[in-house]
């Protein structure tokens, strides 16, 4: 599935497989002729379909969810993984729920931590 058995988790050269695949998924899709709505959907079911698999099982750490997190930002703003741009708006406003006035983005670590509580 991406990551080799064995291998230590905590470490962000393991997680360097599924965060290429989180770019090149994203990267195929010509973000700027694509709407802010059309933008989120993207967002939400690429990332959450890709990591989903390992957040249920891995404990993700924090510098693999900062760089999604990263990837998501400048997917969201520049439409390209690589290119950065000025944010339109807070990022803590963007994740929170939209009956708080978000995009219902959410958080990869809160999501991975209630995967692996879900398991239990």
């Amino acid at each position: 599935m991406g990551l080799s058995l064995g291998a230590n988790l905590k470490r962000l050269s393991t997680w360097k497989p599924i965060i290429k695949k989180i770019r090149t998924r994203l990267g195929m899709w010509k973000g700027r002729v694509l709407s802010m709505a059309g933008s989120v959907c993207l967002l939400k079911s690429v990332l959450s379909s890709l990591s989903l698999y390992y957040m249920f099982i891995f404990l993700m750490p924090k510098g693999v969810a900062r760089l999604i997190t990263t990837i998501q930002r400048r997917i969201l703003w520049a439409s390209v993984c690589t290119e950065r741009k000025v944010c339109k708006a807070v990022w803590h406003v963007i994740i929170g729920g939209k009956n708080k006035g978000g995009l219902g983005i959410g958080l990869f670590v809160g999501k991975n931590k209630a995967m692996l509580f879900k398991r239990l």
